[in-house]
């Protein structure tokens, strides 16, 4: 395989569910070659699974040779793996500093490090679309999520960051920020599945314009990454459900 077989070329991280799968699924649909980054296995022959925690140097350099092997270059890298929490959530003066570590690593941490890694390949292609996602808790914190709340207020920022660096190499880079998302990622902190129904009722009873799907963030992604929006970049939409209007 090379790149004659296939126009455009995706790095997804976290594509084992939520988000990431959703925009995977997209991505394929538009008929784009997936190369699909998660912890997790992915059941799937349509995306070209590799196992890679994004906070380890290590394994992204191996992701790294598995993408070179078919192509020298990529079209968008989309940023979507993260977590809520490692073990527990916290109070600031409760916290442990394993907790607040573990998240930072993968949120941020790993971010940078995907970033560091796939940029030159979007350079190789002389032009390329990124996308983060963050949360309404940059501007609407809720207790007991420090490491989470700090993690996504980075990305932001890193985000812009990425934008002006790599702006004369035609990459553009581009945040979504998030309210609740119906995903595994928000239903498994409650293990209960009829707590969890009701957690994720009363979620959907504070919005406005209800929960928000992980298909309507993948569609979304897509227009910010298409050539739709070639003049948008170091920009952060907020997908809300209308509840920062509140």
């Amino acid at each position: 395989m090379n790149d004659l077989n296939h126009k455009e070329y995706a790095v997804v991280t976290g594509a084992a569910s939520g988000i990431g799968k959703c925009v995977s699924e997209l991505l394929i649909s538009k008929g784009v070659y997936v190369f699909a980054l998660d912890i997790q296995t992915i059941e799937t022959t349509r995306v070209n699974f590799i196992k890679c925690d994004v906070s380890s140097e290590k394994e992204l350099s191996a992701a790294t040779q598995c993408i070179l092997s078919i192509t020298r270059k990529i079209d968008y890298l989309v940023l979507s793996a993260g977590i809520l929490c490692y073990n527990s959530r916290y109070l600031i003066k409760d916290l442990p500093q394993k907790e607040w570590s573990a998240v930072l690593d993968t949120n941020i941490t790993g971010a940078m490090l995907s970033m560091r890694t796939f940029i030159p390949l979007l350079i190789n292609n002389r032009k390329g679309s990124i996308v983060t996602y963050s949360s309404d808790q940059v501007v609407r914190p809720i207790p007991k999520s420090a490491p989470y709340l700090v993690s996504k207020a980075a990305i932001e920022s890193l985000t812009r960051l990425l934008a002006i660096e790599n702006i004369n190499y035609n990459i553009r880079a581009n945040c979504i920020r998030t309210a609740s998302v119906d995903t595994n990622f928000l239903s498994s902190l409650v293990k209960d599945p009829l707590t969890r129904k009701e957690m994720m009722d009363k979620m959907n009873s504070k919005m406005p314009l209800g929960i928000i799907s992980p298909q309507e963030i993948a569609d979304i992604t897509w227009f910010l990454l298409s050539d739709t929006t070639s003049k948008m970049t170091g920009q952060v939409i907020t997908i809300d459900g209308g509840i920062l209007l509140e």
